[in-house]
């Protein structure tokens, strides 16, 4: 979503404009470990619910509004928006108060949302927000811009944070020992990054691979006996993982690789 895009505020048909501010707000829940009808009480009332990010991309996730028993509802990705509705003509729709998440466990992953209130936030990534059944006065107009712009913009920030490790050992190796991790998810990253510290010479390689069986992309770096060692490389595939070498003829005593992801 472009930070700085416009957004349309306008007053409901036939309805008095009066002084209401929109209620909304930003949440994210984790996806670290395997849920089956987890209960998550929302910090407000909504009418709609905006997904703004899911982390990984491949994640499976799905959710019921309110009751247990109602319908499932899979999480497909950034953009999906959900509301409630009446069955009945003429009557209002149930407020969502509360979720119940079932999702497979992703380590360092999450759900983020967006949340309306009773004047209903829609928010579409790379289209205008539009906020619909608004009641306002013109002196009230750029606040509550500045206050969707800050809000959506906290939600972008986070996305920049950096995920949890995807992989890492500390494990030191012998003497031309290698170590290689498994295929991890990185579906949803923009960039992998991670540091490498062993007190022996060594080197190490990045592997990407579209199917997490055949090699379709690598990238190999040295590391000095003691130096820190960083890397930033770009995601290019569904799946990678870091493969460690000891190159010295002494075993190693210390050693610490990691891989994290970042969404750009």
């Amino acid at each position: 979503m472009a930070i700085g895009q416009v957004y349309e505020l306008m007053p409901p048909p036939g309805r008095m404009r009066g002084v209401e501010r929109i209620p909304y707000q930003a949440m994210s829940i984790p996806l670290d470990r395997a849920r089956t009808d987890f209960e998550v009480d929302l910090p407000i009332l909504a009418d709609t619910i905006t997904v703004m990010g899911l982390t990984p991309g491949t994640a499976n996730v799905s959710i019921r509004l309110n009751y247990k028993d109602d319908p499932s509802i899979a999480i497909t990705g950034i953009g999906q928006h959900l509301e409630t509705f009446s069955r009945l003509p003429e009557t209002i729709p149930i407020k969502i108060h509360k979720l119940f998440i079932t999702n497979d466990a992703n380590p360092g992953g999450h759900l983020d949302l967006i949340l309306g209130g009773e004047l209903g936030l829609r928010v579409s990534p790379g289209q205008t927000v539009m906020v619909q059944h608004f009641d306002t006065q013109l002196g009230y107009v750029e606040d509550i811009r500045n206050q969707l712009l800050n809000s959506i913009t906290n939600v972008l920030l986070g996305n920049n944070k950096l995920s949890d490790p995807l992989l890492q050992t500390s494990t030191p190796l012998a003497a031309g020992g290698t170590w290689t991790s498994a295929w991890v998810s990185i579906a949803g990253y923009g960039k992998l990054v991670g540091t490498v510290f062993a007190d022996q010479d060594g080197s190490f390689e990045i592997q990407q691979s579209n199917d997490g069986v055949n090699i379709d992309g690598a990238e190999s770096h040295s590391y000095s006996a003691n130096t820190y060692q960083g890397y930033y490389t770009e995601v290019v595939a569904p799946y990678a993982r870091l493969i460690v070498t000891n190159s010295a003829t002494t075993d190693q005593t210390v050693l610490r690789a990691i891989m994290r992801g970042r969404v750009i």
